[in-house]
């Protein structure tokens, strides 16, 4: 089990790194497809694909967040 201080503070990282992890990927995938050497087709694929896991990444976030304000506004402190 772990308590309600727990339990908000490790949802809050999660967010935190969900919050990050897009934008750092972006610039490194950006830069790797510039230099790929690929086919314009082949790179619109690419970011096309990371541009649905960035919207998947979003809903994480969001659900995340929804998370956090449940246990928050909860009576119970175990969880």
């Amino acid at each position: 089990m772990i308590g309600k201080d727990k339990l908000l503070k490790q949802v809050e990282k999660l967010i935190q790194q969900e919050e990050r992890l897009v934008p750092l990927l972006n610039r490194h995938v950006s830069s790797a497809l510039f230099f790929s050497g690929l086919e314009q087709k082949e790179r619109d694929g690419i970011l096309d694909r990371f541009q649905e896991m960035a919207v998947k990444q979003r809903e994480h976030v969001d659900i995340l967040k929804g998370i956090k304000k449940e246990v928050s506004e909860g009576a119970g402190n175990v969880y």
